[in-house]
């Protein structure tokens, strides 16, 4: 795991003798061991995140973050910190492909671990926002899964909470009974999912 943030600088200004640039914004996602960022049609910046605890076992969900683009501030082109709009369950885990890939229109493709262990390695009771059964996986294998943020191509039904934030349903593709997936790429416009083991062997989905 990393600790990951994002960090706005200014614009470089041209000059001969070299500069030294300090954020002028500035904010920590904590503990992570998965990224995705896109941009939308409005500016917005999406920021899908696998973990955000220093605890691998107990954590739960993947988080979308939308840092909202400000076109009216040559300064500060972007509005600081990130906003949480959307999570959804996931297993916790041992993966050799820890990639999660968001496109542009809001769907989202990762792999999900082999669940060893209904409540995992070492479960927490005073972690319930989403109840196991939630969570889309096969049990004993690793999956891929996807799931469709909000967008243009959301489905309807998803709940949102009282602070805001919207739950957001997966769904579990295909599932590997070897558990070596080593890589993930996703091509959202050609509906296309391409996994490889480590191995050499690749297989393409079609959705």
């Amino acid at each position: 795991m990393r600790s990951r943030g994002i960090y706005l600088f200014p614009d470089p200004v041209l000059q001969d003798a070299p500069a030294t640039y300090q954020p002028i914004r500035e904010h920590s996602f904590g503990w992570i061991d998965g990224i995705s960022v896109t941009q939308r049609s409005s500016g917005n910046l999406s920021i899908l995140l696998r973990g955000e605890s220093e605890d691998r076992w107990v954590y739960n969900h993947l988080n979308l973050f939308t840092l909202e683009h400000n076109p009216k501030d040559d300064v500060l082109p972007y509005v600081f910190p990130p906003i949480l709009v959307s999570q959804v369950p996931a297993l916790r885990g041992s993966l050799r492909c820890l990639r999660v890939v968001l496109g542009k229109c809001g769907t989202a493709v990762w792999i999900q671990p082999q669940d060893r262990a209904q409540a995992g390695l070492a479960s927490s009771h005073d972690h319930h926002d989403h109840p196991q059964q939630a969570i889309r996986s096969v049990r004993g294998h690793e999956s891929v899964v996807v799931a469709a943020f909000p967008g243009p191509l959301a489905p309807p039904g998803d709940e949102v909470d009282d602070s805001g934030v919207m739950r957001t349903r997966s769904r579990t593709l295909w599932s590997n009974s070897s558990n070596n997936w080593s890589s993930l790429d996703y091509n959202e416009e050609e509906g296309r999912i391409v996994l490889s083991s480590r191995f050499g062997k690749v297989m393409v989905l079609q959705l």
